[in-house]
């Protein structure tokens, strides 16, 4: 017999939630927190650990019953930040022509096709008049190797991620075709750390985007936090923007 792994409903994600809440929020702040959180847009949250889901907390009174209505952090507007980086900017211009869309073209019959990021692709052009860029690692590379090339870099595909190998999160970008197999190449955000260099002399700080797979994910290297976020934004960027998690092709568009 087969037994199959039984969904989370809504009252247990808050539970849990309510549980984080209890353990890691000291009295003081809980008591703020609630007092004030009809009045609050958004929290910004300072991490030197990767592994607490903070977005996952829920808000309640510290001394009453559990709220009615949800009040998780990340729908109260919680972003992280992280130590030794500058101070993120108040505003994010983006230019004409300095927007950018790297959508992969994964073969038919690869079993990677993603049919939703061409509706991506086609919103970014819409609403940033963003340019197509090639998917492959030369293209990426040389956009971010030296500032003002672009004020949004904006990537659809496939990622890969695991805090106990943070070093080796991947996307994967196009590749050749040999023999009649398709070979795919990747960009780990390792390489990205040691060459990103996106600060403009203007003081303008670009936005990156990758909507992919858990590559949102931060962990352990050997003396300090890795991942693609500490990549982009010791590189100069001014916010980051993905996924911790798995997530679907048309969630992701969405």
């Amino acid at each position: 017999m087969v037994v199959q792994p039984r969904r989370r409903n809504g009252r247990e994600l808050r539970a849990k939630g309510g549980q984080l809440f209890d353990e890691l929020i000291p009295p003081k702040i809980k008591k703020l927190l609630w007092d004030h959180h009809k009045k609050i847009e958004s929290i910004q949250y300072f991490s030197t650990e990767p592994f607490i889901p903070w977005e996952m907390v829920h808000l309640k009174n510290p001394n009453g019953k559990f709220p009615r209505e949800e009040k998780f952090l990340g729908q109260m507007g919680l972003v992280r930040w992280l130590h030794n980086i500058p101070w993120p900017p108040q505003a994010l211009p983006i230019r004409q022509g300095k927007a950018f869309g790297i959508v992969p073209r994964y073969p038919a019959g690869s079993g990677y096709e993603l049919p939703e990021t061409k509706k991506e692709l086609a919103f970014l052009k819409t609403t940033f008049e963003a340019k197509r860029a090639v998917a492959q690692e030369n293209t990426l590379m040389a956009m971010i190797e030296e500032p003002g090339h672009f004020d949004l870099l904006h990537f659809a595909g496939h990622g890969l991620s695991t805090g106990n190998d943070i070093a080796n999160s991947q996307l994967m970008l196009e590749g050749p075709t040999e023999n009649g197999s398709w070979i795919p190449t990747y960009l780990s955000a390792t390489t990205i750390e040691q060459f990103c260099d996106l600060r403009n002399e203007d003081g303008a700080r670009p936005m990156v985007v990758l909507n992919a797979c858990q590559v949102g994910r931060t962990g352990y290297q050997l003396t300090e936090i890795g991942g693609f976020s500490y990549a982009f934004l010791k590189g100069g960027a001014g916010a980051f923007v993905s996924s911790l998690w798995s997530v679907g092709d048309a969630p992701a568009r969405t």
